[in-house]
């Protein structure tokens, strides 16, 4: 039997409100709304990397590619950016020759934003859980957003290593976007008003 496993980024939201008013709590912060994004999804002939004493060597996965979109009252943060679009266009997926691994993308990100009237250019904040393929797959679409991201691993995203490794091509444009490096281990909190904090 396949396992489903849910990669989720290390966000807190403090107070969301859910986008049914009638579900609302008392502490839900008004105006803040949190959009779950199909963003990819992943099956694995082989999860061995996944567990480093070697439970999963062998055992065949099926993983999503959540994004989430955090709209705002200050401004809209877009949190990983999934698998790339552009293997929404081919027919069966990508398969990497040589590698038990199959990755598909059933809905473009930007066909997911449109639906919420969105396009790249609206998203004001964009951030990422880090930086790999499968979750900064579009991140050059948000090279107009603000980026928010850890100073040690924006210093790392541009290193000689990043580039010898190949990572750096899927989020290459956001080299020159304004950023915001959050110094330190403390929670960042995004809006001031401690609805959503980076930790």
């Amino acid at each position: 039997m396949k396992t489903l496993r849910l990669w989720s980024a290390c966000l807190a939201l403090t107070a969301c409100a859910s986008t049914n008013p009638a579900s609302r709590t008392s502490t839900a912060a008004p105006g803040v709304k949190l959009y779950a994004i199909h963003c990819g999804r992943v099956e694995l002939g082989d999860s061995g990397f996944m567990a480093d004493d070697g439970s999963m060597k062998g055992v065949p996965a099926e993983t999503v590619v959540p994004c989430y979109l955090i709209r705002h009252p200050k401004g809209d943060l877009l949190w990983d950016s999934g698998l790339s679009e552009s293997i929404a266009d081919m027919p069966d997926g990508m398969r990497p020759q040589g590698q038990p691994v199959h990755f598909e993308v059933k809905k473009k990100l930007t066909t997911s934003l449109g639906e919420l009237g969105l396009s790249p250019a609206d998203i004001e904040f964009v951030s990422f859980s880090h930086l790999h393929f499968d979750h900064a797959g579009n991140a050059n679409l948000f090279a107009g957003s603000t980026w928010i991201v850890d100073a040690e691993e924006r210093d790392s995203a541009f290193s000689e290593q990043a580039h010898r490794r190949g990572e750096v091509p899927h989020y290459s444009a956001l080299e020159q976007a304004k950023t915001v490096r959050i110094e330190g281990d403390a929670p960042y909190d995004v809006f001031g008003d401690g609805t959503v904090s980076i930790h």
